[in-house]
């Protein structure tokens, strides 16, 4: 099972840690201990033999040889432990034993092994079970023994202690129990204490932020950790504090910002109403005063300056009525009628319309119209006034000299429209406001005309985006998915 919380998981590791470490701890412990064990018999062992051959040696060099089975006697009391010491012949038979029942019998063919190797000392274990530990010392042909052992041999004897390991490895075993009990006291002593120091150091604070960081989340902002320790975790609270702060910050300005916001669309629903009012109380009126005038105007043929009146004034008429429709378009938009139509000529068609005006004279128009788009479902009619709209901005700002470029391509599922022109360019300030209702930059505009165009092509599922920089020119582009604005999550790729 995969331990989810932090609680056990801490626990969990430090109690594995301490164990792994005590008991590295311990094994090195019981190591030196086993070896100061061996140190000190093999210590007591060569003691007993130099005891032993300094003894046998004086005693034969006085002539008082039946002393020898005494002094082994001795010696090997002074070990305290299950032992014997013996003397054998360099060829390995039993002279003298504290077993008498080993004179005459051969010294152990592992010793005989051990000697012709060169080896004075090994552990070994015996035909009962038991770990014997055999030193040897061998007794050497001095001058004062030449009378009696003449001066052909180096060595005369060998002496041997043989002790058995059982009170060595049960001291050993008793130290092992006690280190055991004491490692896993210290252990389980050491995983509460240090439990005990995690949790007022981390599990409590982080448990803290953790419950106010929830409370964040379900959306109270006034929150604090409330930690003030100077470590990484206090850091991670104060962190966390100034953040909450932040959002809290953030939030109001974001709700006076969206209270500001209902109060515009309130105030424009309350202008839209009016306008719309105002918008048809004024286009009868309009209507009727353009087609007297037209009728004066018949009355006034062959008289130049009342004819150059009467066409100012039905001009001035045509752009009151322009307005008018700008505003009951804004007030009361039509939803798109969606039908498969060729975009290329939709742009012709606007374009067309556009060269009419007597500010396009000196405006140079490139038209670049992609074969490859397919017909698409668009409201033609809504489309076109998007471009005328479009197209009107760049020849105004061109004021009669400049480049307009049009451009259509197919990109992914959509299609392009870029209206590129090469005029003074829009300031980078500016930019964010120009599809604000009744925000405009030139005298005769009403504001309307980019706000209507985003809605429009917002309605087909596209976007319309500008690009500028001032003393280069400006870039509109307008995108519309090429299957209508059902298509907008999958193909509404912007370019």
């Amino acid at each position: 099972m995969i331990i989810k919380s932090l609680i056990p998981k801490i626990t969990l590791s430090t109690t594995l840690l301490l164990f792994v470490a005590i008991g590295i701890s311990w094994l090195i412990h019981i190591k030196i201990y086993e070896a100061q064990l061996m140190d000190e018999l093999h210590d007591k062992v060569e003691t007993v033999l130099d005891t032993a051959e300094s003894s046998i040696s004086k005693s034969m060099r006085i002539g008082k040889t039946g002393d020898t089975q005494k002094i082994l006697e001795l010696v090997n009391s002074h070990l305290k432990e299950d032992s014997s010491v013996r003397i054998f012949h360099p060829d390995g038979i039993i002279i003298k034993s504290t077993n008498v029942i080993d004179a005459g019998k051969p010294a152990s063919a592992l010793v005989m092994q051990a000697l012709a190797a060169g080896k004075e000392e090994i552990i070994y274990t015996g035909d009962d079970g038991r770990r014997i530990m055999s030193n040897t010392k061998p007794i050497r042909n001095r001058r004062s023994c030449y009378q009696c052992h003449g001066e052909g041999t180096h060595n005369i004897g060998i002496l041997e202690a043989e002790v058995s390991l059982d009170l060595t490895e049960a001291k050993l075993a008793e130290a092992k129990k006690r280190s055991n009990i004491s490692a896993l006291f210290i252990s389980l002593l050491l995983s509460v204490f240090i439990l005990l120091l995690l949790y007022w150091i981390i599990i409590k604070p982080l448990s803290r932020l953790s419950h106010v960081m929830s409370l964040a989340e379900k959306g109270d902002l006034t929150v604090k950790s409330g930690l003030t320790q100077s470590d990484e975790i206090g850091d991670l609270g104060r962190s966390f504090d100034s953040m909450i702060e932040r959002l809290q910050f953030a939030r109001t300005e974001l709700e006076k910002y969206h209270f500001q916001q209902l109060e515009r669309v309130d105030r424009l629903a309350s202008v839209g109403e009016l306008a719309s009012g105002i918008a048809h109380e004024i286009k009868n009126p309009l209507a009727g005063i353009a087609g007297a005038v037209q009728v004066l105007a018949r009355g006034f043929k062959g008289d130049e300056s009342k004819e150059r009146v009467v066409k100012e004034i039905l001009q001035q008429i045509d752009r009151l009525d322009r307005s008018v429709k700008d505003l009951l378009n804004y007030a009361s938009p039509s939803m798109p009628k969606f039908e498969a139509c060729d975009l290329n000529e939709v742009v012709d068609k606007a374009l067309f319309f556009v060269t009419q005006q007597p500010k396009a004279g000196g405006v140079k128009v490139l038209k670049k119209l992609g074969p490859d788009i397919p017909r698409g479902l668009f409201d033609a009619k809504q489309i076109q006034q998007v471009l005328l709209n479009l197209f009107l901005n760049a020849i105004n700002a061109l004021d009669g000299k400049g480049i307009l470029e049009i451009k259509t391509y197919r990109s992914g599922n959509n299609a392009v429209v870029e209206v590129r022109d090469t005029g003074g360019g829009i300031p980078e300030e500016i930019i964010p406001k120009l599809f604000l209702p009744f925000y405009t930059t030139r005298d005769e505009g009403t504001g309307l005309g980019l706000s209507i165009s985003k809605r429009i092509v917002e309605q087909h599922g596209g976007n319309l985006r500008v690009e500028s920089e001032v003393g280069v020119g400006t870039c509109f582009h307008v995108v519309l998915p090429i299957e209508g604005p059902k298509a907008e999550g999958e193909n509404n790729e912007k370019s």
